[in-house]
């Protein structure tokens, strides 16, 4: 591992442990480079905040399941969402993470860029946005009820849904 990208790893594990003993809002940045074993100047070559560190690992994540699917022969739904969905299993903990930091905002923004739904039959942003907001809400009410389906039904039960919403 690079030292840049260990230093950054250090700087998320280090969030992450300070976030199991206070809120995301009441973490300074000196307590993360102290628990990570870094100064204020390797944090800041890193990272813009402390939101950043979460996003980068974020962004990581979206680029791996992105790289995937371009690479596939296989387009259809059923494959990228299932795809999605093993991503996201190997990776929750980053989201919950997110997810206790309130950053959901941020999260949906970037889950919308990499995970558009395609929607031929309607022209209207708004039923985009409500079909896409909605995929979002579907994972992380997957993820907080413990991930229980496989990956696969959890595709084939989001396809059933957006195949009967008619916005």
């Amino acid at each position: 591992m690079r030292s840049k990208d260990f230093s950054k790893e250090c700087f998320y594990n280090a969030l992450v442990d300070l976030m199991k003993e206070e809120d995301f809002d009441d973490i300074q940045i000196n307590e993360i480079c102290h628990k990570a074993g870094f100064n204020r100047s390797t944090f800041y070559r890193n990272f813009d905040s402390k939101m950043d560190i979460l996003m980068s690992k974020f962004l990581v994540e979206a680029e791996k399941y992105q790289q995937l699917v371009n690479e596939s022969v296989d387009k259809s739904f059923i494959y990228k969402t299932t795809e999605l969905f093993k991503l996201l299993r190997v990776s929750y903990h980053i989201f919950i993470q997110m997810r206790r930091a309130k950053l959901d905002q941020e999260m949906y923004q970037v889950f919308s860029l990499i995970y558009p739904i395609d929607d031929k039959l309607s022209f209207s942003p708004y039923a985009m946005t409500f079909k896409t907001a909605g995929v979002y809400m579907v994972i992380m009410k997957w993820m907080e009820n413990g991930m229980v389906e496989t990956d696969e039904e959890m595709a084939l039960l989001l396809k059933n849904i957006i195949n009967n919403c008619k916005v």
